[in-house]
């Protein structure tokens, strides 16, 4: 598969992973950021609905009538879309495995609870079974660092994912 950009093509090879190459899919979903302007973008053969889900944060799905493994999408021109995710389902009603990375590289656990509003949003959206946390790296290079600042930190935010 092919993602173009204005800027560049992103190629997922399907026949590096064994799941895509022997079982075709029929739905691609982009979880991305919503400001107002259109996501536009063109895939032969999909229908493509784009449904709001939280403030900033939409799924723009491409489906497809019949299995495919091989489909390029491209996206307007004029605007650069910011996609957080991607998953590819071999079957509309199977459950699988999505990778959603959400971070700021250099920031502190502070920063980052105090300035991703975006992240409990696109928590609610994605729900996972499983949360993998690996936050505090940045902050041990610090001075002052604090345990104990952190470690209630870091309860109150595993507190406020629970909520989410």
């Amino acid at each position: 598969m092919q993602l173009h950009t204005p800027t560049s093509v992103a190629s997922l090879e399907p026949q590096k992973s064994k799941r895509l190459k022997d079982e075709p899919f029929t739905k691609i979903e982009f979880l991305h950021f919503l400001d107002g302007n259109v996501f536009l973008l063109i895939c032969e053969g999909a229908k493509i609905i784009t449904e709001k889900v939280g403030h900033h944060t939409a799924i723009t799905k491409l489906l497809f009538e019949k299995p495919t493994d091989e489909v390029i999408v491209k996206f307007d021109n004029k605007i650069k879309p910011i996609i957080y995710a991607l998953r590819v389902n071999a079957n509309q009603d199977e459950k699988g495995i999505t990778y959603h990375k959400f971070g700021v590289a250099g920031s502190t656990l502070d920063q980052f609870i105090n300035n991703t509003p975006l992240f409990h949003e696109q928590l609610a959206v994605i729900k996972p079974d499983l949360l993998i946390i690996s936050l505090g790296t940045n902050d041990s290079y610090i001075d002052s660092l604090n345990v104990t600042r952190i470690s209630k930190q870091l309860e109150v935010f595993v507190h406020e994912i629970h909520q989410t």
